[in-house]
C-alpha cells in the first residue's frame, strides 16, 4: 500500500511541477564507467589531512587525480539495466540504486559553477567532495516519509528524480582557514572568501546557477538548514572525487576536461594504516 500511494503521489508531483527531464549525452561515460573490479585502488580517508595550506591542497589534488584511485563502491554503468547505478549493501544484503541521467548532469553543473565562481577549487574530499540533500517538505512528507526505512534504494531514486530537490556541498572541508589557537580567520582575502562561501547549493532542474548559504553564528559556517524552512535536510548524500579514470566529465576553471566518480558511501579507513582522531571527518570532530 505504501508503494502504491507513494507512486501515485510521485506521479501527481511530476505532472504538477511539469518536470522536463534534460536530454543528456552520457555515451562517453557509459564506455568509461565499468563496474569496480577486485583490487581496484580506492581513496581512503587517511589519504588526506586536516588544515591544508592552499598550495599544498592543490598539489594533493593533482596527486590523487593522477593516482588512479577511485571511490569505494563507486557508481557504474550497468548494461543489463541500461542505467548508471550506485552499488550498496546493508546487513549483508546487496542492492543497487538507479541514478537518473539528469541528476548526473546536474552534479557536473554544480561542480563547474562552483569552480568557475571560486566557491571551490578542487573536486575531492578536502574541498568539494561530499554532499547533503535539501528535500521539499511536501514531497518528503507525502512521498519519502511513508516508505519503509529499510528501502534506501527507493528513497534515493525518488529524491534524485525530483526537480525540486537541491544539493548542499560543504566546500573547503580540510582547507586551513583559521588559526588553531586563536580560532580567528587568517589574514588572507581568498581564504576568507572560501570560508564565507563554503555552503554551495545546486539545483536538480538543469539551472546553471548555484546558491551560497551562510551560518555565521557557527564557528565553521556550516549550514544544515535551508533558509525559509521549506526543505527537509537529508544528511546522507553522496561523495564525489575526481580521477583520471573517473566516469563523468566536468570542466575545470581552466576549461580542461576532468572526470569524477560518485558514491553513496563515505571514504573508508585504510586497514593497513593507523586511524587516529586526525582522520575523522569534520562532521564528527568539528561540526563540518
Amino acid at each position: 500500500m505504501y508503494y502504491r500511494a507513494a507512486a501515485m503521489l510521485l506521479m501527481a508531483s511530476l505532472c504538477s511541477n511539469a518536470i522536463a527531464i534534460q536530454q543528456v549525452d552520457l555515451s562517453d561515460a557509459k564506455q568509461r564507467c565499468s563496474s569496480p573490479v577486485e583490487g581496484e585502488p580506492v581513496v581512503y580517508s587517511q589519504d588526506f589531512k586536516w588544515g591544508y595550506e592552499f598550495d599544498e591542497m592543490a598539489n594533493r589534488y593533482q596527486e590523487i587525480y593522477e593516482s588512479g584511485k577511485r571511490l569505494h563502491m563507486r557508481a557504474y554503468y550497468d548494461q543489463s539495466q541500461d542505467h548508471f547505478v550506485f552499488p550498496g549493501e546493508r546487513l549483508g544484503k546487496k542492492y543497487t540504486v538507479k541514478i537518473p541521467e539528469h541528476f548526473i548532469a546536474n552534479i557536473a553543473i554544480h561542480l563547474e559553477e562552483g569552480l568557475k565562481r571560486d566557491y571551490a577549487d578542487y573536486v575531492f574530499f578536502p574541498d568539494i567532495g561530499h554532499s547533503h540533500f535539501f528535500v521539499p517538505n511536501k514531497f518528503y512528507d507525502e512521498v519519502i516519509r511513508p516508505l519503509p526505512v529499510a528501502d534506501r534504494a527507493k528513497r534515493y531514486e525518488l529524491m534524485m528524480q525530483h526537480e525540486g530537490v537541491k544539493v548542499l556541498y560543504h566546500t573547503a572541508e580540510q582547507l586551513g582557514m583559521k588559526d588553531r589557537e586563536t580560532k580567528e580567520l587568517f589574514d588572507d582575502d581568498y581564504l576568507r572568501w572560501r570560508y564565507y562561501t563554503r555552503n554551495l547549493v545546486g539545483y536538480n532542474n538543469g539551472a546553471r546557477k548555484v546558491e551560497i548559504h551562510k551560518k555565521l553564528n557557527d564557528g565553521f559556517n556550516t549550514v544544515h538548514d535551508h533558509d525559509g524552512g521549506d526543505y527537509k535536510y537529508w544528511g546522507a548524500g553522496f561523495n564525489v572525487s575526481a580521477s583520471k579514470d573517473g566516469c563523468f566529465a566536468f570542466k575545470t576553471k581552466e576549461g580542461e576536461t576532468h572526470y569524477f566518480d560518485l558514491s553513496l558511501e563515505d571514504l573508508p579507513f585504510d586497514p593497513g594504516k593507523s586511524t587516529g582522531d586526525e582522520f575523522l571527518y569534520g562532521d564528527q570532530i568539528s561540526g563540518l
